[in-house]
């Protein structure tokens, strides 16, 4: 989206080849998602320790954020999730106090 925004296309003007491909391919992408099985139990049970781990990272595009949790129990086993996620799309402009 933001790189139509930057071509400065007009809502009735037909996109350039190379971004209509690009949408196609998300388009034909999108049933995968169906494939994708969340598991809502977050811990593990009788849990004997847990741990949060928070990831950030950014660019000139954009910055995004994530949090795991794990959860360990005195049997050795380990158990991995993500609790949140946030990502957000650079503006175009950049934001100035002027």
């Amino acid at each position: 989206m933001q790189d139509l925004w930057k071509l400065d296309i007009g809502w009735d003007e037909q996109l350039p080849t190379n971004v209509t491909k690009r949408w196609l391919n998300y388009v034909d992408d999108l049933p995968r998602l169906t494939a994708i099985k969340i598991d809502r139990h977050m811990l593990l049970p009788e849990q004997t320790e847990c741990e949060l781990i928070a990831f950030c990272g950014a660019s000139s595009r954009g910055y995004a954020s994530c949090v795991y949790v794990i959860s360990r129990n005195d049997r050795g086993q380990t158990k991995v999730r993500l609790v949140t996620a946030k990502s957000k799309v650079a503006p175009v402009k950049p934001l100035g106090w002027n």
